[in-house]
């Protein structure tokens, strides 16, 4: 993680030996953040989701959240797949637009007007 330059700003959390892997057969990947895992108390505690921001022991929370959610993934055989059946883009993209459909429809209104009026101005 050193020589890779997509991670900045690399902070150590926990120096000590590991015993037992927590996460033993996943793989690096990403997870978003979906609404199941904002229904969890104690994860809704943490959200927005600003690791450094967080007290000393309050990604150990975080972790074992994870674990727990590891784990059920682990008893459901769904290990290592996307705990998402629909694209993070359109999830981003549903909320972007869901928030601002009252200027997305001004602005289309707008559009079709000046489109309007240069074809009127042409014709």
């Amino acid at each position: 993680m050193l020589i890779d330059d997509r991670h900045k700003e690399l902070k150590v959390l926990d120096f000590s030996e590991i015993t037992k892997r927590r996460f033993a057969s996943w793989s690096l990947r990403s997870i978003t953040l979906e609404r199941w895992m904002t229904k969890e108390p104690e994860l809704k505690k943490l959200m927005p989701f600003k690791p450094y921001e967080w007290d000393s022991n309050e990604w150990q929370k975080f972790l074992d959240i994870l674990q727990g959610y590891y784990e059920e993934q682990t008893r459901t055989g769904n290990v290592d797949t996307p705990p998402v059946k629909y694209s993070t883009l359109g999830v981003t993209l549903s909320k972007v637009v869901g928030q601002h459909q009252a200027f997305f429809l001004i602005q289309t209104v707008l559009g079709l007007m000046i489109a309007a009026t240069l074809l009127w101005l042409i014709l």
